[in-house]
């Protein structure tokens, strides 16, 4: 549900709608709608999402990297640059993505 309305960019009513039905300390809430913030650019309320994911479960490279992607969307370059600066001294990395199709039972990987 927070995925589809993230998509339909009703980020804030999503907000209200986890604090009203009493999912405030699920973590895994948090993260879908950082996730969906990243995908419409809702900054305050992916500030809001990443200090309740780090609050629950601590911090990870998930948070960081929505959180600077934002960011950069917004063009707050030194907001980026603090994110990747404490990434790069808690030694974390974003993966780089791999995409896979199969054609005729052969995998191919890009």
């Amino acid at each position: 549900m927070i995925h589809l309305m993230g998509q339909k960019e009703e980020i804030r009513r999503v907000e209200r709608m986890i604090h009203e039905m009493g999912f405030g300390s699920c973590g895994l809430v948090w993260r879908t709608l950082l996730g969906a913030c990243g995908a419409c650019g809702d900054l305050r309320v992916a500030e809001v999402a990443a200090a309740k994911v780090i609050e629950l479960e601590g911090n990870d490279e998930f948070v960081d990297v929505l959180l600077s992607n934002i960011y950069a969307s917004h063009g707050k370059w030194g907001d980026v640059s603090l994110i990747r600066g404490f990434m790069r001294k808690r030694g974390l990395r974003k993966e780089a993505g791999c995409s896979w199709i199969e054609v005729e039972n052969v995998v191919n990987i890009t």
